[in-house]
Order: structure tokens, then C-alpha cells, then sequence
């Protein structure tokens, strides 16, 4: 595939009185111009579907036609032919139990795998096989999926199938249909005209995030750069105005240069640092994942650089261009950088339309007082700056949860708060 091409090659349109359909496709530049999936959420009506490698979507207005052939008779299987392993994406039209087999062409079972799995879209990964051709099948409850795989390395391990992920959908809004004289496959959403949408697009260790609101057919571009750091944790990132930022909270562990960030536990020592530290919330690592790690102001300033290479921490004025939020006071764009919905927020949220893609989360903050833990759920501390301010303190930037505002303002050096980095 050339760089740049176009995932889907055909535009298509409906048009009927107060409704319009649109189809959106995929580009991608950059590090990669690939995609393994593209999430994406309707913002608006808190929603959302999953596109897989070369998938386009139809956009369904109010009052649209769908396509007739049901999601019910789609298996992705991907890459096909396949090296040391292929991955089997399918939905599932009810919960119960999946049954997974791989057949060899004469019909003998090679690997099979028996599951319980709620409704949704679900991903395994089939590896092992040796060279040749195969056939998959999947059923369950009201699916019965199968189709061909081709396997063009010869390998010595053992054949096997094993889960990967689920993206749950309560209530499935997409149909799946095959292009006319095209193996593409086309994956429908309902949508109301002036509906945020956010295309989130995977590739590789590559994310990037665009947010749009379609009013005609159209190529949505996602340029893939790279943001890992020294711990290996690879960063969604989103282009915001002319700035590029991290669209995750940094959790790494340790400098650019290799050297440990102290994991500082106890409160009393907290309180009392004047160098470099890091902590989880509660000081439970299972807050990694989602909010990332909380850093005292030193850690940002420390020479051996926090950010991913090819990054830095923003200064007050970078802050200042992303929120719009004078220096001490606030502007009411907080709610364009929130994550909607209250899955992490605690309600109201309100405001929230993360129209930017920022995606901010509330991670909470230690305070410098006595190390304390407040707010999680209800603020988002999302980035220290590299800019002092007057006496003791340093600029961030916050939003919260009970109004649309930003705030930058100045605090103590041995808070800690979130980091979020933008792109040199």
C-alpha cells in the first residue's frame, strides 16, 4: 500500500427530505499510513462503534436507510494471509457462550478455544499454525461466522486462540454490509446533523485522535507520531490549534535519560521535598492506567527531562494557548477539553463536550500540606507547567467537574498534579 492511499475509494451518498447520509473515509500518514482499528464515539449522543483495518463508516441520519445485510455475517480476520498470528475480530449479537475453532482444509480441528462473552464487538488472536490454509468458525447465540485463513510462515509452536479485548455496545446501532464489486466493509452509526464525533485510530503503537463534525462525504486524516517514554508507555496524542499534545496524563517511572523518579509513599516526606517525586493516587498503582502518575513541580523542572523524547512539559504560555485562561483567572473552555459522560467523572461534568480531544481526566491531586489525596473524579489537575511563578510556586492548568471553566493559576512546588506533554 502507497503512503497516504485512501482506505475506501468509493464515495457514496443518500439523500432524503431531512436526513443525510455521509461516508467517512480513513487516511493515514506519518509514522504509519495503516490502521489495526478506529474507535469511534459520537459525543453528542454517547455513543460509539469500532472500525477494523480497511472499514469505512456510513453516517445515518435520522431518517436513513441501512444496509440489509446484518453485522451477524462478518468476521474480520486480519492480517490475512497471516505470519506468526491473525487477529479475529466478530460481534456478537447476545451474550452467552463463544465457541472459536480452526479447521485444517480436510476439515480437522487444529486449535479451538470455548468462551463466555457479554454482547459486543470481541477480539482474539489465533496463532501457531504452520504454513497453509485454514477455515474459522465462530458461534454462539444467534452468530454462526466463518471464514478463510491463509498462514504464509512455517512455524514450531503450538497452535493456539486467545482473547484479546471486548468493547462492550448495550444496544448495537451498526449494520455491515460489503461494498458492491469491493471487499471493504462498510460499519453504519446513527447521527444527527451537528453531531460531535471523535475518531480515535490505532496503528501499531501509534495513536492519534481527531474530533470532527461531518457535513458531507469526506477523508478524515490521522498523522501518526511517535510518544513513548523511557518506561515504554505509548501516548495517544491530538492536534489542538497549531500545538500538538498528549492526549493521555504522562505516568512514567523514570527520566528520558533512564534515571528513577523516587516513588515518594510517605506523607511527612512528601511534604518536605524540594527534589523530584512521583506517586500514584492513594499511592495504588491501579490508578496507572487510567490517570496516569501525580509528580511534584521539581520532576518537570529536573535537567534529566521528563518528557518522552521529541516532547517537553508546556510552559504557562503554552498552557495559556491551549485553555485560554489568563494568568490567575480562568476562561469557560474547560468543558471542550473533558472527557464526556461520567464513566470517570463524577456528575454533573458540566460542560463536557471534549470537542478538542484533549480528553482531560480526573485524576485528582497530593496535596502539599500533608500528602494527602483529594478529588479524584472531581478534578482534573491535567498539567504542571515548566514556568515558575512568584515565591514557591509554579503555573498549571485545571478543570473540574461542577463547571465549564479552565483555570491556570500558580501553586506550591510540592503539590502533585498530572503532566501532560506537547510536541516540540
Amino acid at each position: 500500500m502507497k503512503k497516504n492511499t485512501l482506505l475506501t475509494v468509493m464515495i457514496f451518498a443518500i439523500q432524503l427530505a431531512f436526513s443525510q447520509d455521509y461516508l467517512i473515509s480513513f487516511v493515514g500518514s506519518g509514522a504509519s499510513n495503516t490502521f489495526d482499528s478506529i474507535r469511534v464515539e459520537n459525543l453528542s449522543q454517547e455513543t460509539s462503534v469500532m472500525l477494523y483495518a480497511e472499514d469505512s463508516l456510513l453516517l445515518i441520519g435520522s431518517v436513513g436507510i441501512l444496509y440489509q445485510n446484518s453485522i451477524d455475517n462478518v468476521l474480520h480476520v486480519y492480517p490475512n494471509p497471516m505470519s506468526n498470528h491473525a487477529t479475529l475480530s466478530f460481534f456478537a449479537m447476545q451474550a452467552g457462550n463463544i465457541r472459536i475453532a480452526v479447521y485444517d482444509i480436510s476439515g480437522k480441528i487444529i486449535t479451538e478455544i470455548n468462551d463466555v462473552r457479554s454482547k459486543g464487538f470481541h477480539e482474539y488472536q489465533v496463532s501457531g499454525l504452520d504454513i497453509g490454509s485454514y477455515f474459522v468458525q465462530v458461534t454462539g447465540n444467534k452468530i454462526n461466522y466463518v471464514s478463510k485463513l491463509i498462514c504464509q510462515n512455517k512455524t514450531q509452536t503450538k497452535a493456539q486462540i486467545n482473547y484479546i479485548s471486548t468493547v462492550s455496545q448495550n444496544t448495537p446501532n451498526t449494520k455491515k454490509g460489503n461494498l458492491q464489486n469491493d471487499s471493504r466493509s462498510i460499519v453504519s452509526m446513527d447521527y444527527n446533523y451537528g453531531d460531535q464525533l471523535l475518531f480515535k485510530a490505532y496503528s501499531n503503537n501509534f495513536t492519534t485522535i481527531v474530533t470532527d463534525i461531518p457535513t458531507e462525504n469526506k477523508t478524515i486524516a490521522f498523522e501518526f507520531i511517535e510518544c513513548i517514554d523511557y518506561d515504554g508507555n505509548n501516548y495517544a496524542i491530538v492536534q489542538i490549534g497549531d500545538q500538538i499534545w498528549m492526549a493521555e496524563s504522562l505516568k512514567t517511572t523514570h527520566y528520558r535519560n533512564g534515571i528513577p523518579i523516587p516513588n515518594v509513599l510517605d506523607n511527612d516526606e512528601w511534604t518536605n521535598l524540594e527534589t523530584g517525586a512521583y506517586c500514584w493516587y492513594d499511592n495504588d498503582i491501579s490508578h496507572k492506567a487510567i490517570y496516569g502518575a501525580l509528580y511534584n513541580w521539581y520532576t518537570v523542572n529536573n535537567p534529566n527531562n521528563i518528557a518522552p523524547i521529541g516532547w517537553h512539559v508546556p510552559t504557562k504560555d503554552e498552557e495559556m494557548e491551549l485553555t485560554g485562561a489568563p494568568s490567575g483567572s480562568y476562561s469557560h473552555s474547560g468543558g471542550t477539553l473533558k472527557e464526556t459522560g461520567n464513566e470517570h467523572w463524577t456528575a454533573p461534568n458540566v460542560g463536557a463536550t471534549n470537542e478538542t480531544g484533549f480528553t482531560a481526566l480526573p485524576g485528582g491531586y497530593r496535596l502539599n500540606t500533608d500528602g494527602s489525596y483529594h478529588e479524584i473524579g472531581l478534578g482534573s489537575y491535567f498539567s504542571w507547567s515548566s514556568t515558575e511563578d512568584w515565591g514557591e510556586n509554579s503555573w498549571y492548568s485545571a478543570v473540574e467537574n461542577i463547571n465549564d471553566r479552565a483555570y491556570m493559576y500558580g501553586y506550591f512546588r510540592n503539590c502533585g498534579f498530572s503532566v501532560r506533554c506537547v510536541k516540540d
